[in-house]
């Protein structure tokens, strides 16, 4: 059973809307980095995707002839660098850092990133409530199992690359302040990462790439962009008398770009979020184990990507509240090519999650 959830979280204080530029070009760039070939990390091949198919399905289906979006950046593998998600402008930045002509490249509407990730922060230690947790985690909750839940901690979330070019080490940690995706001259230098970006909406497809109640991770990466889709693992088991870890985490789908492209194309004016979840709900529930055992045994959910009890997640940070709000509620695929929709802050945020369980019943944590 998949359910769907909201909220609204008051970041900080209102600031004032800032006015934006109703002349501003629209972007119609579509941007994919994508990662099959894992043996610059593990020379054995044991950590190999199949990344690739899902950006080359999202690639070819957005820029084919007559849609009207656009090709402006395609890596795969070796070409994939982790200096592509880095902001030069932002103190800490190496002189190597160029999101400005990668995955952030002005003119850009929609980028799309398929990597490895990491699940590092499912911990040991069980719970049944988040008082069982140390400062910093949560109690992963999970529908009735035989199996007992435990913590998730809040640890930086990352993509891994692949690649001879490694000046991060292949790690892009989007948390840490120096990633910086969407500045220009409609959002403004708000985010102190100049306004020489452009992308608007961003799909991240990695392992583990964000938690419940951990949204506030991402916020440092918006800085103009309006959305930020992402897979939301939930649970985080002891499995049987082994006591072994049964970590939910994102699997991959051949057609998952393939779908998101035909939901963008086949009603420009249906909303980003809404393609995102449909993106759930058509992929099988065989294309990942089941919630929260991690076995084929589909009784509480699990799968359609996932591997446990998870969701497909949507985030927005703006200058105030109706703004998170419409971005996630609300905005087309053809209001992604617009400047005057631009963040121009990040005071408020707004989540949406659709889950492949019951989240209604079971909530995501304890």
């Amino acid at each position: 059973m998949q359910t769907t959830k909201t909220a609204m979280r008051a970041i900080a204080a209102a600031l004032a809307l800032a006015s934006l530029p109703r002349g501003a070009a629209a972007n119609s760039g579509i941007t994919v980095e994508t990662v099959n070939d894992y043996t610059w990390w593990v020379p054995d091949g044991s950590k190999n995707t199949i990344c690739n198919t899902e950006g080359n399905y999202f690639w070819n289906e957005m820029t084919a002839s007559g849609t009207g979006w656009t090709q402006l950046v395609h890596y795969v593998d070796n070409s994939v660098f982790d200096t592509d998600f880095y902001d030069p402008q932002r103190p800490g930045s190496l002189a190597q850092d160029n999101d400005t002509n990668n995955f952030d490249r002005a003119g850009n509407a929609i980028s799309f990133v398929c990597v490895h990730g990491s699940c590092d922060d499912c911990t040991t230690t069980s719970c049944s409530t988040g008082g069982n947790c140390p400062a910093g985690q949560e109690c992963m909750a999970n529908p009735p199992s035989a199996y007992s839940s435990r913590c998730a901690n809040l640890s930086p979330r990352r993509l891994v690359t692949s690649s001879s070019s490694n000046w991060h080490g292949n790690l892009v940690f989007y948390g840490d302040g120096r990633v910086k995706w969407g500045e220009d001259s409609a959002s403004g230098s708000w985010a102190g990462a100049g306004t020489n970006g452009g992308t608007n909406v961003v799909f991240l497809v990695n392992s583990c790439g964000l938690r419940p109640y951990f949204w506030a991770q991402q916020s440092p990466a918006f800085a103009g962009a309006h959305l930020i889709a992402s897979i939301m693992p939930v649970s985080n088991v002891a499995k049987g008398s082994s006591g072994l870890s049964g970590c939910a985490d994102a699997w991959n789908y051949d057609y998952r770009g393939f779908f998101l492209a035909a939901y963008a194309l086949a009603n420009p004016n249906s909303s980003i979020t809404s393609g995102w979840f449909s993106n759930l709900d058509v992929t099988p529930q065989a294309v990942g184990t089941s919630c929260p055992d991690l076995t084929t045994n589909y009784t509480y959910g699990g799968g359609h990507g996932i591997g446990g009890c998870g969701a497909y997640n949507v985030l927005s940070f703006d200058v105030t509240q109706s703004l998170a709000n419409w971005h996630v509620d609300s905005e087309s695929w053809l209001g992604a090519r617009f400047e005057w929709n631009d963040a121009t802050g990040n005071a408020y945020g707004r989540w949406a999650a659709h889950c492949n369980y019951d989240c209604y019943t079971y909530p995501f944590t304890k």
